[in-house]
């Protein structure tokens, strides 16, 4: 590595290595991005407490918190 180089990574799990920022996020911008997420799409968009027992489910992991909800959205547009 050049001098005056550096290194940042970003994770979901300790490493042991310094941290410069943790993100979170909140249940209404959760909430928010999944309804933009299904806007043009025939599906009512599941509501704001759903989306909050979901990430609550998944200690705020966002990404898990989608996965979940395509799981949803696949049974919302086969009916």
């Amino acid at each position: 590595m050049r001098a005056g180089g550096g290194l940042v990574l970003t994770t979901h799990s300790d490493l042991g290595l310094p941290t410069l920022i943790h993100t979170s996020v909140t249940i209404g911008t959760a909430h928010m991005i999944v309804c933009r997420l299904l806007e043009g799409w025939q599906v009512e968009p599941p509501s704001e407490s759903v989306v909050a027992g979901i990430l609550k489910r998944h200690d705020g992991n966002m990404r898990l918190m989608l996965f979940e909800l395509y799981d949803w959205f696949e049974e919302q547009i086969a009916r």
